[in-house]
């Protein structure tokens, strides 16, 4: 149950984050080998490539998310997570705001520390607005 909500707090954290446009604290979230991939782009491998695509993110864009941790399952050292998202993101050079809803299947990894972070990320599009 300690890692359960372990877990789902780093998710909590990941999500206020990117409403905050903090990259530093999203990073602090993923292991140095991560590798995030969403749809329609290559993977993001590795902490500078994710720091370098976030800042690009959200220097030009912001985002208010609705999410749900929909499943958590833990063995050993590893876990993964269904994540479930409605994000609003808006340009910061006024054009029209969108929407989208999706999916994330996420793998964490235990730190020797006990702490729990992002290791692996793929998510999909349920739908776009």
């Amino acid at each position: 149950m300690e890692d359960d909500l372990a877990i789902r707090t780093l998710f909590e954290c990941w999500y206020r984050a990117m409403e905050d446009g903090n990259v530093a604290a999203l990073v602090s979230l993923v292991t140095p080998d991560v590798m995030v991939k969403a749809p329609g782009s290559l993977p993001i491998v590795g902490v500078s490539a994710l720091e370098r695509a976030m800042a690009a993110f959200l220097d030009g864009h912001s985002e208010t998310v609705d999410y749900e941790v929909a499943e958590v399952e833990v063995s050993g050292p590893l876990a993964f997570a269904r994540v479930s998202e409605r994000a609003r993101i808006s340009s910061n050079s006024g054009a029209e705001a969108s929407s989208i809803s999706g999916m994330h299947l996420a793998i964490l990894r235990r730190q020797s520390d006990g702490r729990w972070l992002l290791a692996r990320d793929i998510s999909s599009l349920t739908d776009a607005v």
